[in-house]
């Protein structure tokens, strides 16, 4: 096994191999034609959607509140099981009755179906606040959709 830096000519043919890569990946993103943005909360969607929106995607809604996300798919984030939250409160009438952001299942639509409804309408960009497909019946087969360019964003944790 060969360890230390890279000669002269090994430097090259790497750098030549990340430009082959980097140039199919862009192919392939090109191809697929929409952004699936598998928003993880708090970790900068918002700036993410807006980046989108100034660099010519298209999308249902770039306003704050919204972040690229397509109404009809209910892919908002869900923060707290609303029925057992709404078992705790006894009585005592606070702000915080009522969830913001109760859970509840949306409507399964297929990567597919959803690739479709999106260039339809001319759009290149969608968020999922929710969760990945597939993976009610059995968490293992949670997937992203392969159809489209999948981004995850995550924020470093200070």
């Amino acid at each position: 096994m060969y360890r230390g830096p890279f000669t002269h000519e090994q430097q090259v043919a790497a750098e030549q191999l990340l430009i082959q890569l980097f140039q199919l990946h862009v192919a392939n993103a090109r191809r697929k034609r929409v952004v699936e943005f598998a928003h993880v909360s708090k970790s900068g969607g918002t700036t993410f959607c807006q980046l989108g929106n100034r660099n010519g995607c298209r999308s249902e809604s770039f306003s704050p509140n919204n972040n690229c996300l397509i109404t009809e798919f209910r892919d908002q984030p869900r923060y707290v099981n609303g029925t057992v939250h709404m078992e705790l409160v006894s009585g005592v009438k606070t702000n915080c009755d009522v969830p913001k952001k109760a859970m509840d299942l949306r409507l399964e639509i297929s990567c597919g179906e959803r690739r479709r409804r999106l260039l339809s309408r001319g759009y290149s960009i969608y968020a999922n606040e929710y969760t990945a497909f597939g993976g009610r019946p059995d968490p293992r087969l949670a997937h992203a959709c392969t159809n489209m360019l999948t981004v995850l964003q995550v924020d470093q944790v200070v």
